[in-house]
């Protein structure tokens, strides 16, 4: 990711060189999704390309829910993928969620998956906590429903604007 990004460089642009080297690696099969965000912590602007992921959860202020969807495909597939960006503005008491589907799926060895609309309301319920104590209680939450031990790997990284 860092070889192909550059300051100058768009979102899009830089998932476009990603794609192209992944693909030139020759690893037929093997793909890779991920989401390049760029925070201007000045402005509070976000730019994002979602390359096939889990699409992060935004949960603004007042309770209103989107999703970081904007993109293409999961990179490394075809080299002639093309993708797009966005860009949204970030405001006191927003947070935003990224995570692997290590989350979502947890439970899913025993038939009751924690699923993404049960993530989705989590964030809701907890959007007044910092960003860590975010992360502590959704792990907390998945933990109860799903065990302590977790089939897949589970990551997330929480966003917290301030005043």
């Amino acid at each position: 990711m860092r070889a192909c990004a550059a300051p100058d460089c768009a979102p899009h642009e830089t998932m476009a060189r990603v794609n192209t080297a992944l693909c030139r690696q020759g690893a037929h099969g093997r793909f890779i999704t991920l989401v390049l965000a760029v925070l201007d912590t000045r402005d509070h602007m976000l730019r994002f390309c979602n390359a096939g992921h889990i699409a992060p959860i935004l949960v603004r202020a007042d309770g209103t829910v989107s999703r970081l969807e904007t993109g293409g495909l999961a990179a490394g597939i075809f080299d002639t993928a093309t993708y797009d960006s966005a860009r949204i503005s970030l405001a006191a008491g927003d947070r935003l969620l990224f995570f692997t589907d290590g989350l979502a799926e947890a439970g899913i060895g025993a038939s009751r998956e924690f699923g993404d609309d049960q993530l989705v309301d989590a964030v809701l319920r907890h959007r007044h906590r910092g960003a860590a104590g975010l992360v502590e209680q959704l792990f907390a939450e998945v933990h109860a429903w799903a065990g302590p031990r977790l089939e897949d790997d589970a990551t997330a990284l929480a966003l917290g604007v301030g005043a």
